[in-house]
């Protein structure tokens, strides 16, 4: 502990904390930026790749959707020309029925049969309902002759109703609705046609079944999932980073490497998708087999015709590898840095100490020669120096010779102290003679009790009591304080306390008068001007009456 103490002890140690101070700073510094520019980097470049498999899914959801609106219109208008031949085929029994060559009855039967028997594409086929929604001609017989106004699909639509509305109030328009196939029982998506026929108030209708058109769908789909695979599979770079694909019902459809502990955070992913642009950070399993967690980051985007969330993650212990690399090597460095650094210092202080050690030597000397010793030739030497050692040892000299003047005053001043404190210990003694010390004062009365004492805050002071029965029956006291302390308060106590008494031990005297009396004797030849504030009090023990 003594060595701690040393001024070369506190260089070294000084020494120490900057040089350790300025280490861990710039390493801790140096760490910090590395992973922040780490970070950086990795995040940037986990939203570019999801921006850019966003952007791709995009364009390959829209050539999908292009294509598949192509097929549907080329299908569409191949509805309205097949539905063009049917009426041109109507119109002509019509004509027949108009012209008397066969009456109206057989003419429509038999265009009816015509357009029953009429198939296209695969088993599609035409229809015709009636004014009131009654199935005139439907090759299906669950439906032929049925009055189908009320009929819904498996949708809640209310098919023959729409048709009829949508032939009537346009013409001719597209009514999507769910029908099941001809000899098949499960509906499937149709796209249903009618035109509307108002010379016999018709309504002629068709439909396509474009399941086939979800089908393909559904391969174009999973085409650009495969696809994804590969390119997630290529993306998949650096260790510990990880891309996967999963729907909004939670169903993985590209599952992630190392899938860990992610699968219940679903749902924070959904919810993190709505700030694609900030990271959503969680801890994870580190591995299948251990229980140890890690810190993870991802970033979510969400592909909403899709209904797909692409995620983008990252381990943060990967990033903190080359700053704890750097901090490695940083520490040793900074450790044979601080061990040269304190030789140096060591050095430099044993050669600033040593003039130290000879002045704090000569300084312990000084006292057991009385301050007056001969002159320390080596202290003389170092005043001589013009550094600051040879200042401080030609202060060290002038110290002795100001010492030794010192204390010769200092005996004189101790003496005449002494002298002092022997003449106020006198003068204590003596004020506190003049004041009564002898409790009780009249042990021979009962009838009141009195008490009193002084204690000065200094040897002596200006504070005092009195008391002396004036007659038989009456008591007089007082209690005063001057102003002031010291030696002049208490002469002025003195003669006030002198002249209280002789002011009154008199007959027929009263408090009033006693003051009265007595501060006209103390005003008289008054020149310092002291004051005296008095209580003075006049006690009838007959009647316990006072007067003050």
């Amino acid at each position: 502990m003594a060595r701690i103490q040393t001024f070369k002890s506190k260089i070294l140690l000084l020494v120490l904390f900057v040089l350790l101070t300025a280490a861990v700073s710039l390493v801790v510094l140096s760490k910090r930026e590395i992973e922040s520019g780490l970070y950086g980097v990795e995040q940037q470049a986990a939203r570019d790749v999801l921006y850019l498999i966003s952007q791709t899914i995009e364009n390959q959801y829209q050539d999908m959707m292009d294509h598949n609106r192509a097929v549907l219109d080329m299908r569409k208008e191949a509805m309205r020309n097949l539905s063009a031949l049917v009426v041109s085929t109507i119109d002509r029994f019509y004509d027949l029925s108009r012209k008397r060559l066969l009456s109206e009855d057989e003419a429509k039967r038999q265009a009816l049969e015509q357009v029953k028997a009429i198939r296209y594409g695969h088993d599609d086929y035409f229809f015709v309902y009636d004014a009131d929604y009654t199935a005139i001609s439907h090759p299906d017989p669950l439906f032929m002759g049925k009055n189908l106004k009320n009929y819904r699909d498996a949708k809640g639509v209310l098919v023959v109703q729409e048709l009829m509305k949508v032939s009537r109030e346009q013409g001719g328009g597209f009514v999507p609705y769910w029908w099941k196939r001809l000899n098949e029982r499960n509906p499937v998506r149709k796209m249903g046609y009618a035109i509307f026929y108002p010379k016999w108030r018709w309504m002629i209708g068709t439909g396509l079944y474009i399941d086939d058109l979800d089908n393909e769908y559904r391969r174009k789909l999973d085409a650009i999932v495969a696809q994804l695979k590969a390119s997630f599979s290529k993306i998949r770079t650096k260790k510990g980073t990880s891309l996967f694909l999963f729907d909004g019902k939670g169903k993985l459809v590209i599952s992630p490497v190392g899938w860990g502990d992610e699968r219940p955070r679903l749902q924070e992913l959904m919810s993190a998708a709505e700030t694609p642009d900030r990271p959503l950070r969680y801890l994870v399993q580190a591995t299948a087999t251990s229980t140890k967690k890690a810190w993870r980051q991802a970033y979510v985007v969400h592909f909403r015709p899709l209904d797909w969330y692409i995620v983008g993650t990252f381990d943060e212990a990967e990033l903190e590898k080359p700053g704890k690399i750097l901090m490695q090597k940083a520490v040793v460095f900074m450790l044979v840095a601080t061990m040269v650094s304190l030789a140096l210092a060591y050095i430099i202080a044993a050669k600033v100490t040593r003039p130290l050690s000879q002045l704090a030597g000569y300084a312990k000397s000084l006292p057991s020669q009385d301050f007056q010793p001969e002159p320390d030739t080596a202290v003389q030497a170092l005043s001589n120096r013009s550094d600051e050692v040879g200042r401080l040892a030609e202060a060290f000299l002038f110290m002795q010779k100001m010492l030794q003047s010192y204390l010769g005053h200092l005996k004189e001043t101790t003496a005449a102290k002494e002298r002092i404190e022997s003449e106020l210990k006198i003068a204590h003694d003596i004020q506190m003679s003049m004041v009564p010390k002898t409790f009780p004062p009249f042990p021979d009365r009962k009838d009141f009790d009195i008490y009193a004492t002084l204690i000065p805050a200094r040897e002596v002071g200006g504070d005092f009591y009195d008391f002396f029965f004036i007659d038989d029956h009456r008591l007089c006291f007082a209690i005063g304080d001057v102003s002031g302390k010291g030696v002049p308060a208490s002469l002025f106590m003195a003669l006030t306390k002198t002249m209280f008494r002789a002011t009154g031990a008199r007959q027929n005297v009263t408090a009033e008068l006693i003051l009265s009396r007595l501060n006209g004797e103390i005003c008289r030849d008054n020149d310092s001007c002291m004051f005296v504030t008095v209580f003075c009090g006049i006690l009838d023990a007959r009647t316990g009456q006072v007067e003050y």
